[in-house]
């Protein structure tokens, strides 16, 4: 188990207009911030969305599941770090839509969406840096961090 501790964080608070895109409305925010770790919440609505899950046998991602149409942004959760010396955006999408009188849910990791509405809170971790690296066992780009005795 590896973790850090930070002592000096700040917020950004704001909102994506009509028509932005997910998760690229976010990552200006956090590259205009100069983000290299941060939290995300946001709530709000989407006309478009695509998601998907990772498959740990094939050790990739899930061709993405899409749904045109209002979608109400029950919650959008992640974070920010560094992959590739970039800012990266880890997002999981919760939402529903209302169809034949019942509510269907859809949720997964975002990979993509149009934004109907999208107001966010980041959390930035300003004396820490979050760098992604490979991890062998799993295949994905995890938060490489020291382990901790």
């Amino acid at each position: 188990m590896g973790h850090l501790t930070s002592k000096r964080v700040t917020a950004i608070v704001g909102r994506l207009n009509r028509g932005d895109r997910l998760p690229d409305g976010l990552l200006a925010v956090a590259r205009a911030h100069g983000v290299q770790a941060g939290r995300l919440e946001a709530i709000g609505a989407v006309t478009s969305l695509e998601v998907t899950e990772y498959d740990p046998a094939a050790q990739k991602y899930k061709n993405p599941l899409r749904r045109e149409g209002m979608t109400e942004m029950l919650a959008l959760l992640g974070n920010f770090s560094l992959r590739d010396g970039q800012v990266f955006a880890h997002l999981h999408f919760t939402g529903c839509h209302h169809e034949a009188g019942e509510t269907r849910m859809i949720a997964g990791h975002l990979t993509a969406a149009e934004v109907f509405v999208c107001e966010f809170h980041i959390t930035v971790y300003e004396d820490l840096k979050l760098v992604r690296q490979t991890d062998p066992q799993t295949g994905l780009a995890l938060w490489a961090i020291p382990e901790k005795e």
